[in-house]
């Protein structure tokens, strides 16, 4: 685990275009981001495919040298008017597109700009996914916010609920906890609300959420009960040590033992919430402490103790 950097999240973005270096690419973007070069490896288009590209875009992507890869931090949703500033400077240089690694987000060059300017951020920056009952997002870490998995037996429907849940979490900033409930409208059912480490892809991936995953099903949490109770270190840290330490995985008794022993400060939810953010993660939920360690610790890189 890292501390996020105070001037935003991570994010880094592909950029193919008609430059055949970096040096020759008539971009300015200050000291915000890194600009590195990489050669086309066959798979510009692929890496497109998926979002509003147009087929002789896509053939434009492939016929291309190379791309520009952008690294640096944003401060979402604060900083929208520096990622439009980015996106104009990204078609002044003449960008073919702009994919958000973070999410897989992609799009044409002068779309990505037009509904920025429009101030569509979740739906430029963050991916609806599909799959047999359920619907999920990827990329609200951009906002260091968790991302939402609804259970849905229609995909519209729960389209509807995630991307109306993630927008709510954009311009709202609700303290949203495990046990609460959400519905996007007063027509539609009441989803309960229950927080998960995110479990689709490792640590080290890009679109990790270290913030997790908000589920929003029908079962029913009990709600936390007064203050909210923040470890110091974080819980997660305190057990990967222990791991690391023993060079063998924790026991549930072990775990449980460790949480109950381990300093911790009751504070306001709010005030726990800023925290999280200010950390750059999101700590496990002590009263499943041992469930959600063991979805963690499936996501650590290679090498950690088994």
């Amino acid at each position: 685990m890292s501390d996020a950097k105070a001037k935003g999240r991570p994010i880094t973005l592909l950029v193919p275009g008609p430059w055949p270096d970096a040096r020759r690419a008539a971009l300015d973007v200050g000291n915000r981001f890194s600009v590195e070069w990489i050669a086309n490896d066959g798979g510009f288009a692929e890496a497109f495919r998926f979002g509003p590209a147009t087929p002789d875009l896509l053939a434009q992507m492939d016929r291309c040298a190379g791309a520009l890869l952008l690294e640096g931090h944003v401060d979402l949703p604060a900083d929208a008017s520096g990622i439009v500033e980015l996106a104009r400077a990204l078609v002044r240089a003449g960008a073919f597109g702009v994919r958000v690694e973070e999410s897989r987000a992609a799009w044409p060059a002068a779309l990505w700009l037009e509904r920025l300017a429009d101030g569509q951020l979740f739906s430029t920056l963050v991916v609806t996914l599909f799959g047999r009952g359920v619907v999920e997002t990827c990329g609200m870490h951009l906002f260091a916010r968790p991302d939402a998995r609804v259970l849905c037996d229609e995909r519209r429907e729960g389209q509807a609920v995630a991307s109306s849940f993630c927008t709510y979490q954009l311009y709202e900033d609700p303290v949203l906890l495990t046990g609460q409930t959400f519905r996007p409208d007063a027509q539609s059912p009441r989803r309960v609300l229950d927080r998960w480490p995110d479990d689709r892809y490792p640590a080290s991936h890009p679109c990790h959420n270290p913030f997790g995953i908000f589920r929003l099903d029908a079962v029913e949490r009990p709600l936390p009960d007064g203050l909210a109770r923040t470890f110091m270190p974080a819980l997660v840290v305190v057990l990967l040590a222990a791991e690391s330490k023993a060079g063998r995985r924790l026991t549930p008794e072990e775990v449980a033992a460790l949480r109950d022993r381990s300093p911790c400060m009751a504070m306001e939810h709010r005030d726990a919430q800023q925290l999280e953010r200010a950390r750059g993660y999101a700590d496990i939920d002590p009263e499943r402490a041992w469930e959600q360690w063991q979805v963690v610790r499936a996501g650590l890189a290679p090498g950690s103790p088994s």
